[in-house]
């Protein structure tokens, strides 16, 4: 944000905040005189004599120009509290009574406004400036950018690029060493406060930049992937994934401009899209949810500026993700306002929408509440919704609606399904509908599958129906649903069994539709993955090779086909990817959405990321990332190396991916597929990591050692035979995401919850013992519910196994016991052990927080004030301990949940706050603690990795 100050007959102090945070009340007496902070917001005040009428700002940067900000707020600071007050804004200029003493905040609404309204006060990185807006050296010019007490390095780097001119002082702004950065007052020899006249050549002795004296907290920077390479994909360059997409919204005139909904990433634009790599810029991170199932244009809009993205859980993750809060809308290309109709379509799982200028339509696969799935209705721009599936004279019978679609031709007229009882057809917006399917299609539509609708330029419809989880018809009607002919469905026969689209059973969720806009006869149709050549032996035939299948297949990848129905009967599908192209490439798996840029190319999301598929009418074509550097991986676990300072986790359908260095957005796949549980052991062995990792059910789990310089140094392949006192007969049962933890003390011993018993290894996995029989260890979505090991006790345990704790203080055969005290009702989520106090534990649930300090004797409920904080589900929990010297200094627990990470401080740690800033409002997975890089790490659940470091 830039602020530029109009000459006017006052004098301004300004405090520009870098990042928010939350604290209940100000205490002025805790600020120097002339120092302000707030985030986002600017403070001012009023200097000179008297009273006066007007105050002048140009704000740069901010929706309308500085002209017509809406949500801009102003308060006055009254008896210690911000009270709001009234403002016009007319051109350049603020009009109001403003008297000489006054303290005022503008509050801008770039962060959770409906949050922070009251609480904007607090310590962060600030700028600090005084200046007299009347000297003419410094009108018309930007304020020195050498403004920042110890900043964070995502700023200082963001600053570098912003200001290139101070590249030129690399012993004072090094990439990397502004973390550290004091700023000194001007005329202190070579300090900091000088940067202004080196920069700009002039003096500027009006300004005061004071030494900072207390230290101020950093912000969360994002690590990424942005993309991942070497993932699931075939012949694409590098191989690049990034996370799921749901909705690819192509501009209906302008190649270049494209817009995607992330499953839990949030909303993304770029104006590149036909360059090899586009640059991506997320317009959604501060909204209450992340989580998008549609996102289309309004074409009744001629400037082509108006959206409409309805919020729903669509991962492949157990349909994980945020809230449902209704839709989010935008009118001008990049801010987006929430609709959620007075509380009417909150809860609503939104598949489709169509926005019509006033009338705005949408459809609910599922809800919160079951009778409000179906097709909703606005003609006041969002404020009131009516449910029209059930409703009298609506024509539209109760039931789930996969799809939503418009005609491109007819913006009145649309097209859904209504639960298991047919394709509907209306022609004035949404108000009434008329069945328009076929007996035929009528059969095949469930309300526990899957539709999808395609519609053409000249009223061809094409309608793809799954059953069950497979596709079981693909129709098109040349008249809007008058009459209706069955198409060939796509398939394979790989080694005498032949295969649809979705031989992973994957149709209810991946199933992807997109009418050719130039040839009525054609449809393009995605499934879930392509079959293996031994599929019908689970691609482990002892003998025959799994690969390479029918159409050149070499991996899971992507299973897309193109469908003519000028062709006869039996010979209409052809496959695009593979044999079907030039190089025989493919996206990735699991398709959710195509459609058909303004030049004719094929664009496609699905859980890799982005995809462009060229000539797709063709096999002269080939597919091409279109990642660049969006960051949408859903992790489910992380864990941090200090040895080479990056961040290795796993995530939901891409793989395992890790760092190739420190900072670095780009990633490499250490394995593909669901990635499994991480561990990092970067303590037994001096200049040495050895990193833990596998697939879905302990697939090809793995130990690896990296020495300093991050390059592979071995890899072994673990078994985990179980050795004596276990009985023979009685292996690890793996789970889909099996925990492992290693031990705080010794590094080399790790435990690892296998879905039937708890088993620990004392050689770094080489051998394990059973030791909890029986006792299951919640794997929780991705999470493992164990800390194992503490300083004065290298066999403390604790292993949540259902909604109890286990806990063994003593080395086996010591056994592990329930605690009889423990007060949570709910699953285990998570377990922290603080490593140098052995008997101080925390455990979370979904809700709650607890705290033992005498290994599980008795317990404490520290969830305070934590269900008050819109935290949404609690879903990891890390603890850093007295010993570490970082800001705020002393023991403090974290815990991660679907709005961001909270933490709470010694003594009684149940006093909560939103722990720094910066961080997206997306779900939180995992977290991890490092003491000897002192930085916490962050797997979100649509964001991709962020570290903080303290």
């Amino acid at each position: 944000m830039t602020i530029t100050v109009v000459r006017r007959s006052h004098t301004l102090l300004l405090a520009l905040a870098l990042a928010g945070c939350q604290q209940p009340r100000i205490n002025w007496q805790e600020l120097p005189d002339d120092v302000f902070v707030a985030g986002p917001a600017v403070a001012f005040e009023v200097g000179g004599k008297g009273s006066a009428k007007e105050l002048a700002l140009a704000v740069d940067k901010l929706p309308g120009g500085g002209q017509q900000i809406s949500g801009l707020e102003l308060f006055k600071l009254v008896d210690d509290r911000l009270t709001k007050v009234q403002f016009q804004i007319e051109k350049d200029r603020l009009l109001g009574t403003f008297t000489a003493g006054e303290r005022y905040l503008f509050h801008f609404p770039m962060n959770r406004s409906t949050i922070a309204k009251y609480t904007l006060f607090c310590r962060v990185q600030t700028v600090y400036l005084r200046f007299d807006p009347f000297e003419e050296s410094f009108l018309g010019n930007r304020l020195c950018p050498v403004i920042l007490c110890p900043a964070d390095p995502y700023f200082a780097n963001d600053l570098l690029d912003q200001f290139p001119i101070l590249r030129r002082f690399p012993d004072e702004f090094g990439e990397g060493e502004l973390g550290g950065m004091r700023i000194e007052p001007i005329g202190s020899g070579l300090g900091f406060g000088n940067i202004c006249d080196q920069c700009f050549g002039r003096n500027w002795d009006i300004i005061r930049i004071p030494v900072c004296e207390r230290p101020l907290r950093r912000c969360w920077v994002q690590q990424g992937p942005g993309p991942n390479t070497l993932g699931q994909v075939e012949n694409i360059t590098n191989r690049e994934v990034v996370g799921a997409i749901n909705a690819v919204t192509p501009h209906p005139t302008d190649a270049d401009i494209m817009y995607v909904g992330a499953v839990n990433g949030g909303i993304w634009r770029t104006n590149d899209a036909t360059a090899a790599n586009p640059n991506w810029a997320n317009q959604t991170d501060n909204e209450q949810s992340l989580s998008i199932g549609a996102l289309e244009f309004d074409p009744t809009d001629s400037t082509n500026q108006t959206l409409v993205a309805g919020t729903g859980r669509f991962s492949s993750l157990a349909r994980q993700g945020g809230n449902r809060i209704g839709l989010l809308r935008t009118t001008n290309g990049a801010t987006w306002t929430e609709i959620d109709g007075g509380g009417t379509i909150d809860g609503l799982n939104i598949s489709g929408v169509a926005p019509r200028d006033a009338t705005i339509v949408v459809s609910a696969n599922t809800a919160d509440t079951l009778g409000n799935r179906g097709i909703w209705r606005s003609t006041d721009t969002g404020a009131l919704f009516t449910q029209m599936s059930g409703a009298a004279g609506s024509g539209l019978p109760v039931g789930p609606s996969f799809d939503l679609v418009g005609d491109p031709n007819n913006n009145s007229r649309l097209y859904t399904n209504a639960g298991g009882n047919g394709i509907y057809r209306s022609d004035n917006t949404g108000a009434t509908w008329t069945k328009v399917s076929n007996a035929t299609m009528d059969g095949l539509i469930s309300s526990f599958g899957n539709v999808e609708i395609a519609v053409g330029s000249n009223q061809n419809v094409f309608v793809a129906i799954v059953q069950g989880s497979t596709l079981a018809g693909l129709f098109r009607s040349p008249n809007s649903g008058g009459t209706w002919t069955a198409l060939d469905l796509p398939q394979t026969t790989e080694n005498g069994t032949t295969y649809g689209i979705h031989p992973g059973g994957q149709g209810r969720l991946h199933l992807s539709i997109a009418a050719d806009p130039s040839d009525d006869n054609v449809v393009y149709i995605g499934g879930d993955r392509q079959p293996c050549f031994t599929e019908n032996f689970g691609c482990r035939h002892p003998v025959i090779p799994r690969w390479p299948n029918s159409v050149g297949a070499t991996d899971f990848s992507g299973r897309l086909y193109r469908v003519d129905a000028s062709l006869a009967a039996g010979s209409q599908a052809t496959p695009m990817t593979h044999t079907g192209t030039a190089s025989s490439s493919s996206p990735h798996a699991d398709s959710r959405d195509m459609d058909v840029r303004a030049d004719g190319v094929l664009v496609e999301g699905d859980d890799g990321g982005i995809y462009r598929r060229t000539t797709p009418r063709s096999n002269t074509g080939n597919w091409f990332s279109m990642n660049g550097d969006i960051q949408t991986t859903e992790f489910h676990n992380i864990s941090w190396d200090a040895v080479n300072d990056i961040v290795i986790g796993g995530a939901q359908d891409t793989g395992t991916p890790q760092q190739v260095n420190e900072n670095d957005v780009t990633w490499q796949s250490v394995a593909t597929a669901d990635g499994g549980d991480v561990a990092v052991d970067d303590t037994s062995t001096p200049g040495r990591s050895v990193r833990y990792s596998s697939s879905q059910f302990l697939g090809n789990f793995r130990r690896r050692v990296y020495d300093s310089t991050n390059t592979l140094q071995s890899q072994v392949f673990l078994n985990l035979a179980v050795v004596p006192p276990a009985p023979i007969g009685n292996p690890p049962v793996a789970q889909f995401y099996t925990p492992i933890e290693l031990n705080n003390v010794n590094a080399t011993r790790l435990i690892v919850g296998a879905g039937n018993s708890v088993y620990e290894s004392l050689d770094q996995g080489n051998t394990v013992s059973e030791i909890g029989v029986g006792i299951t260890a919640n794997d929780r979505l991705g999470n493992d519910a164990i800390a194992y090991g503490a300083t004065g006790n290298a066999n403390m345990l604790y292993v949540g196994s259902g909604t109890r704790v286990f806990i063994r203080n003593a080395a086996a055969p010591a056994a592990l016991t329930a605690s009889a005290t423990y007060p949570g009702t709910a699953q285990v989520v998570d377990i922290a052990i603080d490593p140098g106090v052995p008997n101080t534990a925390f455990v979370v649930d979904n809700a709650n927080v607890f705290h033992t300090d005498d290994g599980g004797a008795t317990w404490t409920d520290v969830t305070g004030n934590l269900g008050t904080l819109n935290v949404g589900t609690v879903r990891a929990v890390a603890f850093r301990g007295s010993g570490i010297v970082a800001a705020g200094g002393g023991d403090l627990v974290a815990v991660g949940t679907d709005n961001g990470v909270y933490s709470a401080g010694a003594t009684t740690f149940d006093v909560w706050a939103e722990h720094s800033c910066n961080l997206p409002n997306v779900p939180v997975y995992d977290l991890d603690y490092d003491p000897v890089d002192r930085v916490f790490v962050a797997g979100t659940f649509g964001r991709g990795a962020w570290v903080l470091h303290e």
